[in-house]
C-alpha cells in the first residue's frame, strides 16, 4: 500500500469481472447468482455481488493506492467525489443481455453522474476531481462467447467474420474513451481478455463435443483464445492510436492473456495447484452452476478459477502484483506503478 493517495477517485467499467454488486440494484430477473454464498466467502465473508471468492482487480488496485472500494453507482452510499462502479456482469461492448447494464449505458450513466459533479461543486472542481481519477476498464469477453455460442440470429450471421465484428467493438470502445476523455478523465486503464478458451466452461465444451486435438493438448477452446487474442491486439492498437490523439492521455493496457496461459500450462510455477477445475461447482472440470449447494474446494486460493469463468482473488492479486510492477510482458506503455506512483 503506498503512503499517499496518487489518485482522488476511481471509476469503474465493464462486466462481471469488475462488478461490485450492480445485481442489487436491477430488477429480479438480474444475474444474482454472486449474491449468495460461496461468493466472497474468502475476504468479505460474505456475498457482495463480486464474481469471485473475494476481491477484484479494481479492490487490489483500489487499496494498493489508499481509495475504498468502488460502490455500484447505484447504491444510495455510494459517494461519486471518491469514485463508483458502474461494470455489470454480462455487459457487452455491443448490444444489451437481459439482466445487464450494456457498456453504453454505462457510459451515459457516468456523464449524468459528472453533470450532478458539477451542478454540486462547480466546473473547476470537478475538473480536478475528474483529472485526478483513475478509470478502469475490463469488458469484451461476453461478446466473444456470444459470437463463438450464438444464442440469436444475428450472431448466427456473423459466421466466420468474426474479425469484422471485433472491428465493431473497437469502434464502440474508442468512442466510449473519447466520451470519457471529454467529461475529463486523464488516466484511462484498459484490461485485455484473458484466455477465455481455458476456462472450466470452455473446457468442459472442448470434452462434451470432442474438440480434442493436437493442437488443444491443454484441452482449451482454441478459436475462442484466437478470438480474445486478435481482440487483445486490436485494442492494443486502439490504445496507441488514443495515445496519439488525445495530447493530455494517460493510458495504460493491462494484458492478463499470457500471464494466465502461463499459470494454465504451469500451476505450480506461478503458485497454484489447479488450473483446469473451477474451485466452486459441480461435474466435469467442475464447470456447474456455483451456488450455496455446489462444490467448494478447500482453500480457494490453490486454485485460478473460482466458477466456470470467473478468477479466484489469488488469481486476481496474481494478475495485479505483474500489472503494478511488471514489464511490457504485462503493461503497456507502462505498468500501474508509473502511471498512478
Amino acid at each position: 500500500m503506498l503512503p499517499t493517495k496518487p489518485a482522488s477517485a476511481m471509476f469503474v467499467f465493464g462486466d462481471s469481472i469488475l462488478d461490485a454488486g450492480s445485481a442489487k440494484f436491477l430488477p429480479p430477473n438480474s444475474s444474482v447468482a454472486a449474491l449468495s454464498p460461496p461468493y466472497g466467502e474468502t475476504y468479505f465473508k460474505v456475498s457482495t455481488g463480486r464474481f469471485s471468492d473475494g476481491r477484484t482487480l479494481a479492490d487490489f488496485l483500489a487499496q494498493w493506492i489508499n481509495l475504498p472500494f468502488t460502490r455500484s453507482y447505484m447504491d444510495p452510499d455510494a459517494v461519486l467525489e471518491i469514485g463508483a462502479n458502474f461494470a455489470s456482469a454480462g455487459s457487452r461492448l455491443i448490444g444489451e443481455y437481459a439482466g445487464a447494464v450494456s457498456f453504453k449505458t454505462q457510459i451515459d450513466q457516468f456523464t449524468e453522474r459528472v453533470g450532478l459533479l458539477r451542478e454540486r461543486y462547480g466546473d473547476d472542481r470537478a475538473k480536478t476531481i475528474l483529472r485526478d481519477s483513475v478509470f478502469i476498464v475490463a469488458i469484451g469477453s461476453n461478446d466473444l462467447e456470444a459470437l463463438y455460442f450464438p444464442t440469436n440470429s444475428s450472431f448466427r450471421r456473423i459466421g466466420s467474420s468474426w474479425r469484422y465484428y471485433v472491428g465493431m467493438m473497437m469502434e464502440e470502445y474508442e468512442a466510449a474513451v473519447k466520451t470519457l476523455y471529454n467529461q475529463g478523465a486523464r488516466k484511462i486503464v484498459l484490461v485485455g481478455v484473458g484466455p477465455i478458451g481455458c476456462a472450466p466452461a470452455a473446457r468442459y465444451y472442448v470434452a462434451k463435443v470432442g474438440l480434442i486435438t493436437r493442437r488443444q493438448k491443454i484441452g482449451c477452446l482454441q478459436t475462442l483464445n484466437e478470438m480474445a487474442a486478435f481482440f487483445n491486439k486490436s485494442l492494443r492498437n486502439l490504445v496507441n492510436k488514443m495515445l496519439f490523439q488525445l495530447p493530455e492521455l494517460a493510458m495504460v493496457f493491462l494484458k492478463p492473456y499470457g500471464l494466465l496461459m502461463d499459470a494454465v500450462r504451469s500451476p505450480l510455477e506461478n503458485g497454484f495447484t489447479n488450473s483446469r477445475e473451477a474451485c466452486c461447482g459441480d461435474g466435469l472440470f467442475h464447470a456447474g452452476g456455483c451456488n450455496n449447494s455446489s462444490f467448494v474446494c478447500p482453500v480457494p486460493s490453490t486454485h485460478l478459477f473460482w466458477d466456470s469463468v470467473h478468477l479466484t482473488e489469488a488469481a486476481n492479486l496474481f494478475l495485479f502484483r505483474y500489472f503494478w510492477f511488471g514489464d511490457l510482458r504485462a503493461a503497456e506503455p507502462y505498468n500501474l506503478k508509473r502511471l498512478l506512483a
